[in-house]
């Protein structure tokens, strides 16, 4: 089977080229000819998502849109599978070469943002169907910008990149909330399709092999992802010195990552702990897989403070395979892999608070046995993520037999 990928670049930027990344050797190894097509490549300090020599890479930014389409019309995919667009004329083209299937890993065609979410009075996720209605929404509760004319562009495009949904043969959605959120917008129950999203396999430690005479006195706490007001990293900083004072230790929050709130995130950090001898915030680069995998060995919990409803939340359970627990608001997909008291702490989200984030962050702390209990709830429910199962499903979805 001959099965094009496209994404909107072909460098590694976040979690969805991460995933493509660990997919296209297993695919290679199912017998499928694989070829990847982008519409940027992605910044050039990133590395590239296909390091095998055998598939082709066609760029629109690269080689121009004539010569990419060419290439792909001349190599005939069975099927193609689509991640990120953001050129929605792209979209068109693409579904005119052959059978499709979609990954939903954001909000397409389904919010005028894409956030999902709304910033005031309060910050919480938003469970609206997208429709004309939204743009009632869009100022009052801040969904987006403050531009009208922005404002239009994006909600247009979201009518359009609907529409282009429906041409789709299948949707393929990494958790059931993602599914729903399709459902609910009219999509055929037997088009959309739940696939767990799989988890790279680090070597954990035994859930057993971190005691507590080993902790440090300060706890560790850890922030990985992009740095963008939807992963609430804002709110995570001003929740540390009510977790410092409520656990009654010193507290280190490490954030890992990159992105446009990078330097708020910073001033913010440098605020809260002039003012608050007890919590120490260190920024960190992006690190690359074995490099994250030490990073979730030297933390005592994972904080995922996403105040939007994200579609999965793969650190999480990523983190689980270290044994590593995690706190996050209860948004979106992410109560299907945290269980609350089990492997971590879910917050009310009802708003994004810093109280509601530090409490549940203190429920994992405060009392040694049952951490020690969430450490091993957490390796147990990891281990259900694999990547053998997630392609058998998934090749049973993009096979043109289906």
């Amino acid at each position: 089977m001959r099965v094009a990928i496209v994404n909107c670049a072909h460098r590694l930027i976040g979690g969805v080229e991460t995933y493509l990344q660990r997919l296209v050797p297993e695919l290679l190894l199912h017998g499928c000819e694989i070829a990847f097509f982008s519409e940027t490549g992605g910044p050039d300090s990133r590395p590239p998502i296909i390091n095998q020599s055998d598939v082709p890479i066609w760029c629109i930014a690269e080689l121009g849109s004539d010569a990419a389409f060419a290439a792909l019309r001349t190599w005939r995919p069975d099927v193609i599978y689509v991640h990120g667009i953001q050129d929605a004329a792209v979209e068109v083209q693409l579904l005119t070469i052959a059978p499709a299937v979609f990954f939903a890993h954001v909000y397409s065609g389904t919010c005028i943002s894409g956030r999902k979410s709304f910033r005031t009075p309060t910050i919480e996720p938003c469970d609206r169907r997208f429709g004309a209605a939204c743009i009632a929404y869009y100022y009052p509760r801040r969904c987006g910008g403050l531009n009208p004319v922005t404002m239009w562009h994006d909600y247009r495009r979201g009518e359009t990149r609907l529409r282009n949904l429906r041409r789709y043969r299948a949707i393929v959605a990494g958790s059931e909330h993602m599914r729903r959120e399709y459902l609910k917008h009219g999509f055929d129950a037997a088009s959309v399709h739940l696939i767990r999203l799989p988890i790279t396999e680090h070597k954990p430690l035994s859930p057993s092999s971190r005691t507590a005479s080993d902790r440090n006195r300060q706890l560790k706490l850890l922030f990985a992802g992009r740095m963008v007001f939807e992963k609430g990293g804002d709110v995570l900083i001003r929740a540390l010195p009510l977790v410092a004072s409520s656990v009654g230790r010193p507290i280190q929050l490490d954030l890992v990552g990159e992105g446009p709130e990078l330097r708020a995130w910073q001033n913010l950090s440098d605020k809260v702990m002039r003012q608050n001898p007890t919590v120490k915030i260190i920024f960190h680069p992006w690190l690359e897989s074995p490099d994250l995998a030490a990073a979730f060995d030297a933390t005592d919990l994972l904080v995922v403070p996403s105040v939007w409803p994200e579609p999965f939340g793969l650190t999480g359970p990523e983190a689980g395979l270290q044994s590593v627990p995690v706190a996050a608001f209860n948004v979106g997909g992410i109560p299907e892999w945290l269980h609350d008291g089990v492997n971590g702490h879910l917050a009310n989200a009802h708003p994004c608070t810093s109280d509601n984030l530090a409490t549940a962050i203190a429920a994992c702390l405060r009392d040694e046995p049952h951490y020690t209990a969430l450490r091993e709830g957490a390796y147990r429910v990891a281990s259900q993520f694999n990547l053998t199962t997630h392609v058998s499903r998934l090749l049973e979805i993009l096979s043109p037999q289906r």
